[in-house]
């Protein structure tokens, strides 16, 4: 169940039996003490590498914050939506389930072939 003082909206939508999937999301290291604080603990969540990792700066900002998020929600599955490189998911993959979802570049690049 989600916090009633975070997340309003998708409260509002789990009240009426919806399924609600939180999106991990951070900025740097001075965002990590409040991002997560409406994020169940031990549910399925989702994470976007699209547009965060293929730019230095952002990667290590991905890297180090996904490393905290999965320490402070501690999900049992996580999708991913965009590439899911090994070197910034495989350290987890033993103690967490990550399924992963073509990012709308790669359907698009599919389609036109």
């Amino acid at each position: 169940m989600l916090n009633p003082g975070k997340n309003r909206v998708a409260l509002e939508l789990q009240n009426y039996g919806l399924n609600i999937i939180p999106n991990l999301r951070w900025g740097d290291k001075r965002s990590y003490d409040f991002v997560f604080q409406g994020i169940p603990k031990h549910q399925v969540c989702s994470v976007g590498t699209y547009g965060q990792i293929a730019d230095k700066e952002k990667r290590i900002l991905f890297e180090a914050g996904l490393e905290i998020a999965l320490e402070k929600v501690r999900p049992k599955k996580v999708l991913v939506y965009g590439t899911m490189p090994d070197d910034i998911f495989g350290p987890y993959k033993r103690n967490i389930k990550f399924i992963r979802y073509p990012s709308w570049q790669e359907i698009f690049a599919k389609e036109a072939c």
